[in-house]
């Protein structure tokens, strides 16, 4: 008796892990959803899917670009996810969209703490930096683990 119990008490607890796995997926999926919606709102035509991580768009940057490009990436995504950078995505947001705009000049770099995006990175990387700060501004539903 005490067996079987136990066996059923570790099944639900598999059965669990999985729920709260697909629950995250769901919500990961929602939030993509969100982001894609807003660039089509701001009036772009790039596909967030394409540009975010494959496994989990909403919690890891994306590392589909160069090792130098990756790194420039990585540290604008951990800005642009950051509670204290809140009040500052729109603003950078609009530099990014109107620099990766053509026909425009924009911004000749982004300074944000440590790190400096120019001008040539910005036309370079300006669909990634876009959606990565969309995906900043947006309410969230997803859980994503700290590693």
């Amino acid at each position: 008796m005490k067996i079987s119990l136990l066996s059923e008490v570790m099944d639900i607890k598999k059965i669990m892990g999985l729920l709260k796995e697909d629950t995250e997926v769901s919500s990961q999926s929602s939030d993509l959803s969100k982001v894609q919606n807003l660039l089509k709102l701001e009036g772009l035509e790039i596909n967030a899917e394409q540009v975010l991580d494959d496994t989990e768009p909403i919690c890891i940057a994306p590392k589909k670009l160069s090792n130098e490009d990756n790194q420039v990436v990585s540290q604008f995504w951990d800005w642009a996810n950051s509670i204290g950078n809140k009040n500052n995505l729109r603003k950078v947001f609009n530099q990014i969209k109107t620099t990766f705009s053509e026909n425009q000049n924009g911004v000749n770099s982004i300074e944000l703490g440590n790190l400096s995006i120019n001008n040539d990175q910005i036309k370079r990387l300006g669909e990634t930096l876009i959606t990565i700060t969309v995906v900043g501004m947006v309410p969230k539903t997803s859980n994503c683990k700290k590693s």
